[in-house]
């Protein structure tokens, strides 16, 4: 495997908007500002990670974000010849026009004029919105696309049942975080009913997501806030294995050949404690290299 340190700041090979970024070879869309544009704009480059090492997968993530960016871009030429002063762009995604040229659809981005007192929320903030804001707040250490999924997953069932708010974060009230739970453990939004545990999972991602837009100001107000309560979790009926089923284990797992994916799954799930369904379902991305172990 290679040294992905020794990638870091390096272009993705044909892909000129592409560049590895960080220790993990995280790959980032990275776009020069055409020098017209710069004084409209604030920046010279605009900046964005994809949450991945996987080139395809890099790839696959990019259109949508250079889609963006080509919004921006035309934006600032279109407002251009209006403009005395130029506008800041903090931290992207966030675009200050001061005629509104920007197209209100990018609902990740918020309108910041120059010295304006912060950030006014865009009507229109949705949970993937919201969730792209929560792994761009984890900065070089963004999560693995899985732990992503997971995040989305939680959030998605929260608004299937509130279909009301249109997938909007400011439309969701004290009242609908308050009753999720008891939703979840009882299945009565017609999806599957999960434990105790599950649901707090589920309840601590929504309010994560939920915390970083508030702290943002793409929302109003943050509904999670001393709204949830976490359930307590049922004893569980399966008991681990002792030491003497261990030892059996791993003993039968070295007998396997070295190809065999039971080998490493049986000595894995031993020494994490990890389900093996849990461990087979992983996909490759959650594989990581830190201090050049693998990892996930």
């Amino acid at each position: 495997m290679p040294n992905l340190s020794n990638l870091h700041s390096k272009a993705v090979p044909g892909h000129q908007n592409l560049q590895f970024w960080g220790p993990n070879g995280f790959i980032r869309v990275r776009y020069q500002v055409p020098a017209e544009l710069r004084g409209i704009i604030g920046k010279r480059e605009l900046v964005k990670g994809l949450g991945t090492a996987c080139v395809s997968e890099a790839v696959r993530r990019s259109h949508a974000v250079l889609a963006e960016v080509q919004k921006i871009v035309d934006a600032a030429r279109t407002g251009s010849p209006h403009h005395a002063n130029a506008i800041t762009l903090n931290d992207w995604p966030r675009l200050a026009i001061s005629h509104g040229a920007f197209p209100a659809t990018v609902q990740a981005m918020t309108i910041e004029r120059q010295g304006g007192g912060g950030a006014m929320p865009l009507a229109g903030f949705t949970y993937e919105a919201g969730l792209a804001l929560w792994v761009a707040s984890k900065g070089t250490e963004p999560p693995t696309p899985a732990t992503v999924d997971v995040y989305r997953a939680h959030l998605s069932r929260l608004f299937n049942r509130l279909p009301h708010t249109n997938g909007e974060m400011n439309r969701v009230t004290p009242r609908d975080i308050i009753d999720h739970p008891e939703v979840l453990t009882s299945g009565s939004d017609g999806a599957k009913a999960i434990t105790n545990k599950s649901a707090n999972n589920h309840m601590a991602s929504i309010r994560a997501v939920f915390r970083v837009a508030a702290f943002k100001q793409r929302i109003s107000a943050d509904p999670t806030v001393n709204t949830i309560k976490k359930l307590k979790a049922a004893s569980p009926s399966r008991k681990g294995f002792d030491l003497d089923q261990h030892a059996t284990i791993i003993a039968e797992a070295l007998k396997l050949d070295s190809n065999d994916p039971r080998r490493w799954l049986w000595l894995i799930g031993c020494v994490t404690g990890a389900r093996i369904g849990e461990l087979a379902d992983a996909k490759v991305s959650a594989v990581q290299v830190k201090s050049g172990i693998r990892c996930s």
